[in-house]
């Protein structure tokens, strides 16, 4: 058996549930998948030690996990408002000398008065309970896979939105479930599944974005015909602008429905559902 024990230190989390535009209903539970994406986060953005991988290959061959987490009537949610945010940078001029009117112009939107604005939505849910765990009652880690991924807990920092703080840890005594798989009909929640760590990587589309910043460093450093050659190759292999950072598909969803009391039973491979 592993547990992954979670808990919102602000007391909320903010997640949305939609995949699309709507963002304007919380998600609660946490769904597996996002607890999954956190942790292959906290892989990706520090030292990308190759136990961790190999425990985040490991887990996603996992069946789904139980959860532990207050129930609907458990949990408050804060009424939407709509917010004005600033959208993203654009991609300022790296100097005034070679700058096009048009790298001018999207420079000068980087000014407060000019930065364009954006409707946003943060949905927030306040559970009774800070704390959710992930339970695998049937998953037998080793000793190095269990090890590592209690290096990834201890790097999580959010879930769901960037404001939404969490702590995470392996644990090692979890509560009994709240909710776990069914099959037939039930709640819909995102489970990582086999292949879901290669996913994010190719929707991240690290190694085109390193190799477009690479040209882009040695076209501000060079001069003349060798930076007109730099820039060729630049637009014949990525076009006119970087290459982007896709959103990972959404992940397989199944169904979870409500424990029965003093169950035993352990959750197992389901068939995924429409949501």
């Amino acid at each position: 058996m592993i547990a992954i024990g979670i808990r919102y230190l602000n007391g909320w989390s903010m997640a949305a549930t939609a995949e699309g535009s709507d963002k304007s209903t919380a998600e609660w539970p946490p769904h597996p998948d996002r607890l999954f994406m956190a942790l292959a986060a906290a892989h990706f953005e520090t030292d990308r030690d190759p136990a961790e991988r190999t425990a985040l290959l490991w887990l996603e061959q996992q069946p789904a996990p139980a959860l532990h987490a207050s129930m609907d009537r458990d949990v408050s949610r804060r009424a939407i408002v709509t917010h004005y945010v600033p959208v993203n940078d654009v991609v300022p001029p790296r100097s005034a000398e070679n700058a096009t009117p048009k790298q001018v112009a999207e420079g000068l939107l980087l000014l407060p008065e000019r930065r364009l604005r954006q409707a946003r939505q943060f949905p927030v849910v306040v559970p009774k309970n800070d704390t959710v765990h992930f339970i695998w009652p049937d998953a037998e880690p080793g000793e190095g896979i269990r090890a590592a991924l209690a290096a990834l807990c201890i790097k999580l920092t959010c879930l769901g939105h960037s404001a939404s703080l969490i702590q995470g840890w392996i644990e090692s005594e979890p509560p009994a479930p709240t909710m776990q798989p069914v099959n037939g009909s039930g709640l819909p929640l995102r489970v990582a599944g086999a292949g879901r760590l290669t996913q994010l990587e190719q929707a991240y589309n690290e190694s085109e974005r390193l190799a477009w910043i690479a040209l882009e460093s040695a076209i501000a450093n060079t001069k003349g015909a060798a930076r007109k050659k730099l820039r060729e190759e630049q637009e014949a292999r990525f076009g006119k602008g970087a290459p982007p950072s896709r959103r990972p598909p959404p992940a397989t969803a199944i169904a979870y429905a409500l424990t029965p009391p003093n169950s035993q039973s352990s959750p197992r491979r389901y068939s995924a559902i429409a949501c």
